[in-house]
C-alpha cells in the first residue's frame, strides 16, 4: 500500500502543470477536440497571434500588456486548420 501511495505521488507531481509565466493561462479541458482562441483588445490586437490552437488537455500562456485597458478571449472549435469557419465560437468581431 505504501508503493501504490508513493506510485500516486509520483503521478500527481508529473500531471502538475508549470509555472505560469504570463498573467493569462487558457487551458483545453477537452480531451479529444482542438480548441482555438481568439482575442481582440481595446487598441486592435494583443501581442499573441489571432486564433491560437490548444492542443487537447493542453494550455497556453497568452501576454497581457501592462496597461491594457480592455481585452477580450473568446474559445472556438470545430474549426479550419486556420482556426477559421468554426461551428462554435465564429465572430464578426474586427474585419
Amino acid at each position: 500500500q505504501q508503493q501504490q501511495q508513493q506510485q500516486h505521488e509520483q503521478d500527481q507531481e508529473q500531471q502538475q502543470e508549470p509555472l505560469q509565466s504570463t498573467r493569462l493561462r487558457i487551458a483545453n479541458g477537452c480531451r479529444s477536440e482542438a480548441l482555438w482562441v481568439a482575442h481582440e483588445a481595446a487598441a486592435g490586437f494583443g501581442l499573441d497571434p489571432q486564433n491560437v490552437r490548444i492542443e487537447p488537455s493542453s494550455f497556453r500562456d497568452f501576454a497581457v500588456q501592462p496597461g491594457l485597458t480592455g481585452v477580450r478571449y473568446w474559445p472556438k472549435l470545430g474549426c479550419n486548420e486556420g482556426g477559421d469557419l468554426c461551428e462554435l465560437g465564429e465572430s464578426g468581431g474586427l474585419q
